[in-house]
């Protein structure tokens, strides 16, 4: 099966459960499918989520055949400084800051390779971020090459001011 094939099944089967597919990653290695999927929704991710997708890509996959007979399944949440692979990430992320790897023509034509900023608003296939000394970038949503939250320690630690130590 072609990868955007099982790209596509495992994603539909991830939303009938309320997730969604934040990246599949399939390799092949002495004929063993190997099978990393990173999933999340709107509240996060837990381990018994995890395991409950797991389980329930596991049926899918042996009842559709969709990976060889020994195959390794992998369900994980993306992490805190998870990927952001569609435009729809920028959307539900904005407000956050993010770290961005821009195409070779975006560099040509600014300038720029990577920016770290607050993601301010999407419009259209646009994307403006903002950095930290207060100028706004517009990125195309086609241009960026690789994307993903970059963790404010500083926000953290000020959520978690409330614990004692």
């Amino acid at each position: 099966m072609a990868k955007n094939d099982l790209s596509s099944l495992i994603e539909d089967l991830v939303s009938k459960k309320g997730f969604y597919l934040v990246e599949l990653q399939h390799s092949v290695s002495r004929g063993r499918d190997h099978l990393r999927i990173f999933i999340d929704n709107r509240d996060g991710i837990t381990l018994n989520d995890c395991e409950k997708i797991s389980r329930f890509l596991e049926e899918e996959i042996e009842k559709e055949g969709l990976a060889s007979e020994n195959y390794q399944l992998e369900v994980s949440s993306p992490g805190i400084d998870r990927p952001l692979k569609k435009l729809s990430d920028f959307v539900h992320f904005q407000g956050k800051v993010v770290r961005v790897r821009l195409s070779d023509s975006h560099l040509e034509r600014t300038g720029k390779r990577n920016l770290v900023g607050t993601i301010n608003q999407v419009e259209d296939e646009v994307i403006k971020i903002e950095s930290k000394d207060k100028t706004v970038f517009e990125v195309s949503f086609s241009e960026i090459v690789k994307a993903k939250l970059e963790i404010d320690w500083n926000a953290e630690l000020e959520k978690d001011s409330e614990f004692q130590r």
